[in-house]
């Protein structure tokens, strides 16, 4: 009995590794957008290397991120997703237009995120697209849709 028990336990667990969660989709309260505006969807997909310190500086630098994201001009909305038992994390971020976006990315805590956390990555890739407010939040599955299909870049 107790064997038969023990090899459900191991299956669910390794049926948990494929499956993953996401956060609701949240921005600022006060972005004001019109229905038909185009809107800049970036959507990046991490890789982490596998020891658990690594794992926590990454998701320390998402975390700061995170919370910095309300302090940046044009930012609309934030989601993200990872694999629970898994290695893989995913960011979904909108922005009112390209300069907002590039401002955020040239921001200080974003290089310094990059700096930090590259080395905790086995692989990155990201992608962008564009959709019209109204079609906000973008559901994860139509953004992992875009990832695949674009793969525009990936560093290491």
């Amino acid at each position: 009995m107790l064997k038969s028990v023990v090899f459900i336990f191991i299956i669910i667990l390794l049926s948990l590794e494929g499956c993953a969660v996401s956060t609701t989709f949240t921005g600022p309260k006060s972005q004001r957008l019109e229905k038909n505006q185009e809107v800049i969807v970036v959507v990046t997909h991490a890789i982490l290397k596998e020891t658990s310190e690594k794992k926590s500086t990454f998701w320390s630098y998402v975390t700061q991120i995170e919370n910095s994201l309300n302090e940046h001009d044009g930012f609309i909305g934030f989601s993200k997703r990872r694999t629970l038992l898994g290695d893989e994390a995913w960011t979904l971020t909108v922005w009112k237009d390209v300069a907002s976006l590039n401002k955020f990315v040239r921001s200080k805590i974003h290089q310094r995120a990059i700096q930090e956390a590259m080395p905790s990555l086995n692989s990155m890739r990201f992608t962008r697209f564009t959709t019209s407010a109204k079609k906000l939040p973008v559901p994860w599955e139509q953004a992992l849709k875009v990832l695949e299909e674009q793969n525009i870049r990936e560093e290491r």
